[in-house]
């Protein structure tokens, strides 16, 4: 359900999804990740998982790991198993590359 930042160097085929805020979205972003955020997802979850590309791995984040990992419970709960969380979010991604 979660994934560290070196394993997810390694992974091909990847959607990353960044659950943050807008505001948040717009300062910084992992190039090519696409926004989604929590509040839209917790409010209504079917339509959320429909954005979910399918046919590949869906790495959630958020600025430390908190609301993507409850976005991805929100998520799998809709039958989306495809989704992680990035363990310690945007903020260790930014001190990892």
């Amino acid at each position: 359900m979660q994934i560290d930042i070196k394993d997810l160097k390694n992974l091909v085929n990847v959607t990353l999804v960044d659950v943050r805020e807008l505001d948040e979205f717009e300062a910084g972003s992992i190039p090519g990740a696409v926004h989604l955020p929590l509040s839209q997802i917790a409010q209504d979850p079917g339509a959320a998982s429909a954005k979910i590309p399918q046919g590949c791995t869906c790495i959630l984040y958020c600025a430390h790991g908190m609301r993507s990992l409850q976005a991805v419970n929100i998520l799998r709960q809709t039958g989306c198993e495809n989704v992680s969380s990035l363990n310690g979010g945007y903020a260790l991604w930014c001190t990892y590359k």
